[in-house]
């Protein structure tokens, strides 16, 4: 998880977990996290009210608080650190 949590750290998957592109069918079908994993997350970050902007907000502020949410673990976390590194391989291209 260390070095899972190394990979994560530099805040760029947080910032798209916390926004408005991280739904759960993009979650669960293009990142590839389990369907559960994808409905905590989301509901995690945008609240009861399943609205970003709102006061019910809860953005992850730490790989730590994404790793707390049931049914992320490290499959999750190595789903989204592949992601990232997908991303980041296009921009350099």
């Amino acid at each position: 998880l260390a070095t899972l949590g190394a990979a994560l750290d530099d805040g760029r998957i947080l910032s798209f977990l916390n926004g408005a592109e991280a739904t759960v069918p993009v979650l669960d079908d293009d990142v590839g996290l389990d369907a559960r994993a994808a409905v905590r997350i989301v509901g995690h970050v945008r609240g009861p009210d399943g609205r970003l902007g709102t006061a019910d907000d809860n953005r992850l502020d730490s790989v730590a608080e994404l790793d707390s949410i049931s049914y992320v673990g490290v499959a999750a976390l190595e789903a989204l650190v592949g992601v990232e590194h997908q991303a980041v391989q296009r921009t350099v291209q």
